[in-house]
């Protein structure tokens, strides 16, 4: 909120304006390949296939942790080269000091930040939803069979769990789409703007003041869209994601 509607040591100080940015960008790229990886961790859970499921362990997710951090750091480190503060000819005066450099770095955050991990939760999550009701499907086939060799009294329990099973596959399908559908509103935006102003910009400083303040105000607001989305997925597990993960909350 700083960078966009005050003036704080960022915009004019050197190294601050560096690890600032590294460390945010970093951040985001943790918070979304964390989420992503969350959800392939799903879809091997859920697999029929036995070596599937061995591969989701806590092990491979301490492991998936520790590439993730590394991933970030690399492919925002150049940001420590890049960036540079006082600048008068950018949308902001902590930027890229070159055109390549804003090119590069905006595309980095745009396409392996944003993008990528978008993807695989939607691709991962709806496998791990074609795997939940493939497994359902099973499970009915086996009550089916068993239902004619015992008494019609066991009818009510078995539809019970049958009704059960259903309510949580429609709750898995309704956080799924909730949590990509808002993260694709709150995180695009901003990398497309990024890419665009980036795409754009010349070196020569632009005289249309008109044209500059539409431009930090549609940077302020999808920047403010994109911090919101670190904080959407406790509300979407909570609101969208059935009674099982507030029963989890209420007893936390």
């Amino acid at each position: 909120m700083m960078a966009g509607y005050a003036t704080d040591m960022t915009t004019t100080v050197g190294w601050i304006c560096k690890m600032r940015n590294f460390v945010l960008y970093s951040a985001r790229t943790i918070t979304l390949w964390s989420i992503a990886l969350a959800t392939i961790d799903r879809w091997l859970a859920s697999s029929t296939n036995v070596s599937r499921r061995q591969t989701s362990s806590i092990r491979n997710a301490r492991r998936s942790v520790v590439l993730v951090h590394i991933y970030a750091c690399v492919i925002n480190s150049p940001i420590l080269y890049c960036y540079e503060a006082n600048l008068s000819d950018a949308l902001r005066g902590c930027y890229g000091l070159t055109y390549i450099c804003r090119l590069i770095t905006d595309l980095i955050y745009t396409i392996m930040t944003t993008l990528v991990p978008l993807l695989m939760m939607i691709i991962f999550g709806l496998l791990t939803i074609r795997h939940v009701r493939h497994t359902q499907n099973r499970i009915e086939n086996i009550t089916m069979v068993d239902m004619s060799y015992k008494n019609k009294n066991t009818l009510p329990t078995s539809t019970t769990r049958e009704r059960s099973k259903k309510k949580v596959d429609k709750h898995l399908c309704k956080m799924l789409t909730v949590q990509v559908t808002l993260f694709v509103i709150l995180t695009c935006p901003h990398g497309i703007q990024k890419s665009y102003s980036s795409i754009i910009s010349s070196n020569e400083p632009s005289s249309q003041s008109l044209k500059n303040a539409v431009e930090t105000f549609i940077f302020n607001l999808v920047t403010l869209l994109n911090f919101t989305a670190s904080g959407i997925p406790f509300y979407i597990y909570t609101l969208a994601g059935g009674s099982l993960f507030r029963n989890t909350f209420y007893t936390i």
